[in-house]
């Protein structure tokens, strides 16, 4: 074998062997993707609620805490929003004079403030308040406020009971139309950390639960809202509507995904 010949053989030779012992690197890591949210809790609408918050046998326990004179209007005032309740379902409230004497411990309290920088609320809904929770009512609105405040249209006696007859919705298991995305984008929404619930499609707009509901301090429920107590908790004569023919008065149909 000529020289040239040899040189070119052990050259080959050479780069074979660099191949072999070459490696290939390793691929990159994929991009990190963040993992999706968790869906939004379930909202209960004021569609008729689950019966995880409805109270057996329509009886809902409740006491005025510490009671003072001058509330005395007040509190008649929350007696005839429980009423309008009771005339539309067989549900009936049970409201002890002062829950130091008749609460017992196992009623809900109601407490009625005076401050015009409050608003009333319900810190739990349906029987899920017997967990230390409680219905706030504020006697008192600002002077400024055209509908409520001492000099307004409607006055404090008439909106304080709208804010009665809302509250004991939530007492009774109802929470708010105005989540739903059917809705408007009313004020009461952006102000309210509520979320919208996509999958709901029962909406309202006369329902006394509903924040976009302009006349709902006029104090009334709707028709739907009588509908929809009566199908959580029955009614005294008659037949017991169905959830859904509830849904159907909003032009609705619940699906599998709503409450």
């Amino acid at each position: 074998m000529s020289l040239f010949r040899r040189i070119t053989a052990l050259l080959a030779i050479g780069l074979l062997a660099g191949c072999a012992t070459q490696q290939t690197p390793p691929p990159p890591p994929p991009p990190y993707v963040a993992p999706p949210p968790p869906p939004p809790p379930m909202v209960t609408m004021a569609a008729p609620p689950p019966q995880s918050d409805t109270w057996d046998g329509g009886i809902v326990p409740m006491c005025f805490e510490a009671p003072q004179p001058e509330d005395d209007w007040a509190r008649e005032q929350v007696r005839s929003a429980a009423a309008t309740w009771e005339a539309a379902a067989d549900v009936h409230f049970r409201i002890a004079d002062d829950c130091a004497v008749g609460g017992d411990g196992r009623a809900v309290p109601i407490r009625i403030v005076h401050n015009p920088q409050m608003f009333a609320s319900s810190s739990h809904l349906g029987r899920s308040l017997l967990n230390g929770g409680e219905i706030t009512l504020n006697a008192e609105y600002l002077v400024t406020n055209r509908l409520c405040g001492p000099r307004g249209t409607l006055g404090e006696f008439k909106c304080f009971y709208a804010d009665s007859l809302h509250e004991l919705g939530h007492a009774l298991g109802f929470s708010h139309d105005h989540v739903s995305p059917r809705a408007p984008n009313c004020l009461a929404r952006t102000q309210t950390p509520e979320a919208v619930n996509a999958a709901e499609s029962y909406y309202d707009p006369d329902s006394i639960m509903n924040y976009c509901n302009d006349k709902r301090w006029e104090g009334k429920l709707s028709p739907a809202d009588r509908c929809s107590v009566a199908s959580a908790y029955g009614v005294v004569d008659g037949d017991r509507p169905t959830r859904a023919e509830c849904y159907a008065m909003v032009g609705a149909v619940p699906t599998t995904q709503e409450p």
